[in-house]
């Protein structure tokens, strides 16, 4: 979840350079690229792949349960 908060993040002054955020085009191509980033981050976790570095991603026990 965090990685997805993080490309958002990322994304963000790329869609404040692009335009008038008025404009639809540029809203529309902006939300366009945060549900394909977001879907690029889910297939790697999916896939046991850390987003940022590619290592594998491990299953941890904490005191709330696993994560």
């Amino acid at each position: 979840m965090f990685a997805v908060i993080r490309a958002i993040r990322n994304r963000m002054p790329d869609f404040l350079l692009t335009g008038d955020p008025r404009n639809k085009k540029v809203r529309t191509q902006h939300v366009e690229g945060i549900h394909k980033k977001k879907a690029e981050v889910a297939n790697q976790i999916g896939a046991n792949s850390c987003p940022k570095c590619d290592g594998e991603l491990l299953t941890r026990r904490g005191r709330y349960g696993d994560f």
